[in-house]
C-alpha cells in the first residue's frame, strides 16, 4: 500500500498541470467473495456475497488521474464445510479508505480500512470469529463508459489482516484474507466537474 500511496502522491504533485478536471462520483456494488483463515487453528474456507457503495473524489487527466475514496460494505459468507446439521456463517461488516491510480480507464488501488466480523454458528460447532480489526486492500479494475455519467465497474480486490490470539477462537497469530470480484455502476454527480485553468 505504502508503494502506491507514494507512487499516486508523486504523480499528483508531478503532474498537477496536466490534471485537468475533477468530479466526484458514487458507486453502488456487489460482489462475490472467499474469506480464508491461515493459522490460529481455523482451516475452513468461507463464501459468500457482498454489497456496499464507494464514494470518490477524482482528478481526471488525458492520461493519468487519481481518486481519493471511501467505501462501506456489507456481506454474508458461510463455510464451505456446511451441512444440515452444522453450519456457521460470517456476517461482515467492512469500512475503507484509498487512493485510485487511473491509467485511462484501467486502476490500481490501495487503502486502509476495518472489518467487524459476526459469527453465527449452529450444532456442535463451539469456535467463534466475533471480531473487529484494521486492514490494508488492493485492488485492480477496470471501469466501461456508457456515457458521460454513467460507468461500468469491474473490480478485484483482496484484504488482508493479521489477527492476533484472543477468546474469539483464534488461538494462535492467524492471517485473514478476503478476496473477491464485485460490478458497479459508476454515477458522475452532476454539475461536480471543476477545470483546473492550469491544465490548459
Amino acid at each position: 500500500m505504502r508503494y502506491v500511496a507514494i507512487l499516486s502522491l508523486f504523480l499528483f504533485a508531478t503532474n498537477a498541470k496536466a490534471l485537468q478536471t475533477s468530479e466526484a462520483l458514487v458507486t453502488p456494488f456487489y460482489g462475490y467473495g472467499v474469506i480464508n483463515f491461515l493459522g490460529g487453528g481455523k482451516v475452513p474456507t468461507f463464501n459468500g456475497h457482498y454489497y456496499g457503495v464507494e464514494g470518490e473524489y477524482k482528478f481526471v487527466g488525458e492520461t493519468l488521474s487519481l481518486g481519493f475514496t471511501g467505501a462501506v460494505s456489507q456481506g454474508s459468507f458461510d463455510n464451505d464445510a456446511n451441512n444440515e446439521v452444522e453450519t456457521e456463517t460470517l456476517d461482515l461488516t467492512g469500512h475503507r479508505f484509498g487512493l485510485k491510480l487511473y491509467y485511462h480507464d484501467m486502476y490500481l488501488k490501495a487503502g486502509y480500512g476495518f472489518v467487524s466480523l459476526k459469527n453465527v454458528a449452529t450444532g456442535s460447532v463451539a469456535n467463534t470469529l466475533d471480531m473487529s480489526t484494521d486492514l490494508v486492500s488492493f485492488g485492480i479494475g477496470y471501469t466501461y463508459p456508457f456515457s458521460s455519467y454513467i460507468r461500468l465497474n469491474f473490480g478485484f480486490d483482496m484484504d488482508y489482516a493479521e489477527i492476533e490470539p484472543s477468546s474469539t477462537g483464534v488461538t494462535t497469530r492467524a492471517d485473514y484474507y478476503n478476496y473477491g470480484a464485485s460490478i458497479g455502476l459508476q454515477i458522475v454527480i452532476p454539475s461536480s466537474a471543476y477545470v483546473n485553468p492550469r491544465g490548459k
